[in-house]
């Protein structure tokens, strides 16, 4: 079997750069922690706004687990799997049908697709390096480790406008609600989420496919109005008041101090442009891309079948 393998990403993710070309992990997808028991997380952001209560998940077919896939009785083809993260890392073990090719390099051809934070808010790009270590702050919900495949975004573009308020300038791009890793020619991959805490062991599910298919796994960080994403006839837009959550990924000192900067006003959030298409189906929870920053996660990397032991 042979199949093509698709890890969508969308909703409130951080799209992280390794800095340090060395290493074997090339980018770190932060998702910002925005679970509670409220619906609204008040006096949590910097800018004394409110922020609405998040999810993040893992969503695939239920026919595509290798546990079942050999399973008597047919399973249904629209049957999801929904797997909560809670402070995990996740990996991708992919196994080649060509056992002998080496892994594709990370090769990003559509990331300029999604928000800037360097262009948004210059002094304030970096996020903190505590994010990126091995046992994250509790602003921390997840993070993905990628070493190969090829990144690009979703087609379906939205416009936004940011306010020059610290940019210096309008900024108005057409942005995509997701980003794609794409790995072709694959006869199975190993998700693995490991706790960032210790002391569990490692989920981890092998998913396959049929021979020439495309196989879909999603990590989602949306909202809980309509977390798996309904298709809906809503056609109005909104202020995405969600990315308010990139900026609890800055130190504690740099959201201070873009707090001071910004005179009061609430921090940069983008602001749809009329008529620029509708609403659902997640468009209205976008991506973003972090200055990069040096880190070292390698030792978290599967190697073969086996996962690599910390230390």
């Amino acid at each position: 079997m042979s199949f093509n393998l698709r890890i969508v990403f969308t909703g409130v993710c951080a799209f992280v750069r390794n800095a340090d070309e060395s290493k074997k992990a090339k980018m770190c997808v932060v998702l910002p922690n925005g679970t509670g028991r409220k619906l609204l997380r008040e006096e949590e952001s910097a800018d004394g706004k409110s922020l609405r209560r998040h999810r993040g998940f893992l969503q695939f077919k239920v026919s595509q687990l290798g546990a079942l896939a050999s399973n008597q009785e047919p399973l249904p083809p629209d049957a999801d799997a929904i797997w909560y993260l809670d402070r995990h890392r996740l990996t991708f073990l992919t196994s080649p049908t060509d056992r002998k090719r080496e892994p594709f390099p990370l090769v990003d051809t559509g990331i300029s697709n999604i928000a800037k934070l360097d262009l948004i808010v210059p002094k304030f790009s970096q996020p903190d390096p505590a994010v990126l270590g091995e046992n994250p702050p509790n602003t921390v919900l997840a993070q993905v480790l990628l070493y190969e495949g090829v990144l690009t975004t979703n087609p379906q573009l939205r416009q936004w406008v940011f306010p020059p308020t610290l940019s210096g300038r309008v900024l108005n791009p057409n942005l995509s609600h997701e980003v794609i890793l794409s790995i072709p020619g694959l006869d199975q991959v190993d998700v693995i989420a490991s706790p960032f805490e210790g002391g569990s062991p490692a989920t981890r599910w092998a998913i396959t496919g049929p021979e020439g298919s495309e196989v879909t796994i999603t990590v989602a960080n949306l909202c809980d109005d309509n977390p798996l994403r309904w298709e809906t006839d809503e056609r109005d837009r909104n202020p995405d008041e969600d990315f308010r959550w990139y900026y609890r990924l800055l130190a504690p000192a740099a959201q201070q101090d873009l707090s001071s900067d910004m005179r009061g006003l609430p921090f940069p959030v983008p602001q749809p442009i009329p008529d620029n298409g509708g609403n659902a189906q997640g468009m209205n929870c976008i991506p973003l891309q972090t200055k990069a920053y040096a880190f070292d996660l390698d030792r978290y990397l599967p190697t073969g079948f086996v996962l690599t032991a910390k230390g």
